[in-house]
């Protein structure tokens, strides 16, 4: 899917995205992403599979709300300043 929109900082390797474990805990800790281990065919570890828990336009709508947020903050502390000027 288009998770690759949520990191711009992510490479592609044969089609899949690779993930920094700071951004795969970011998007779980959110809500958005599930992950379950599915055994290995051959020896050796588990592996962790992802999935989108979210649609990617509530995703997107989400991100837009937190940024917006952020930003009318640091706009109030901006005002707040002025007024000690």
């Amino acid at each position: 899917m288009a998770l690759f929109l949520l990191c711009p900082n992510l490479g592609w390797i044969q089609g899949q995205i690779i993930f920094t474990e700071n951004s795969l805990h970011y998007l779980k800790e959110q809500g958005w992403i599930k992950r379950w281990k599915t055994r290995s065919d051959k020896k050796g570890r588990p592996v962790w599979n992802y999935a989108l828990a979210v649609p990617v336009p509530e995703i997107m709508t989400s991100i837009e709300k937190q940024k917006k947020t952020e930003a009318n903050n640091q706009l109030a502390l901006i005002k707040k300043m002025r007024s000690y000027i």
